[in-house]
């Protein structure tokens, strides 16, 4: 709740409901975890969507507003969980199939962690799996503030400490022309039009819904045309 760029956005409509449960019910559609958490802070600013969430029945845990890291430590460490997929709140259309992918290799390989590399994807579809232990590892080597901030920050840029290995994908057809990733006012619009089409074509309770639709939507309303299998888009969000 406390965007310095978009305020409040996690209680903004996307699809006839706040953005929090919007995202809140897409990771419920994963298959093979134990529990989806909402991990908010203790500052008051979190109290209108920590109560809504309440209401709602979703599960909740509140920590830290600037050591996010401490947070997600904290939770996991409540929730008895071994390992968490981390998914951030303002990304209506992450993509749950590669997230289990993603969880799926952690256990299967060894790994302390697992993620999308960096620029093989439309920002908003990523997550990433990390262990308990790594997080934990992370906080006693590194308490720089970018590292609190950021949870997995200092794991990224120390693969040689960790056992990390990033997911082999690409999965941007529109070669960085498109963010799903709600920051901005332009960004909420343009992810409400491709949300309004999805509950229009599927309902408005389904959101198990496939990367393949969030971007045959996009094609459909913001695609002029294509050329060599490349969307070019034409965007006219005011």
């Amino acid at each position: 709740m406390s965007s310095k760029r978009l305020p409040g956005k996690m209680l903004m409509s996307v699809a006839n409901v706040p953005l929090y449960q919007y995202v809140y019910r897409r990771c419920q559609q994963v298959r093979g975890v134990d529990s989806v958490i909402l991990a908010t802070s203790t500052d008051k600013t979190d109290d209108l969507i920590a109560n809504s969430a309440k209401l709602k029945g979703f599960d909740i845990f509140r920590g830290s507003l600037s050591n996010v890291l401490e947070r997600y430590i904290s939770c996991a460490q409540e929730a008895g969980a071994d390992a968490v997929i981390r998914v951030c709140g303002d990304s209506p259309f992450v993509d749950i199939r590669k997230a289990e992918q993603l969880l799926d290799s952690l256990y299967k390989r060894g790994l302390d962690y697992i993620g999308f590399r960096k620029n093989r994807y439309v920002k908003g579809l990523d997550s990433e799996v990390i262990r308990l232990s790594a997080l934990q590892k992370s906080l006693e080597l590194n308490n720089h503030p970018d590292n609190l901030e950021h949870v997995t920050h200092y794991i990224r840029q120390n693969f040689q400490i960790f056992r990390a290995d990033w997911l082999d994908i690409d999965l941007d057809p529109f070669g960085g022309e498109f963010s799903l990733t709600i920051d901005t006012l332009k960004d909420l619009k343009f992810c409400q039009q491709i949300a309004n089409v999805m509950s229009g074509e599927f309902g408005y309770e389904k959101f198990d819904f496939t990367t393949d639709d969030v971007f045959r939507i996009i094609k459909k309303l913001f695609c002029t045309h294509e050329e060599k299998g490349k969307a070019y888009a034409g965007l006219s969000i005011s």
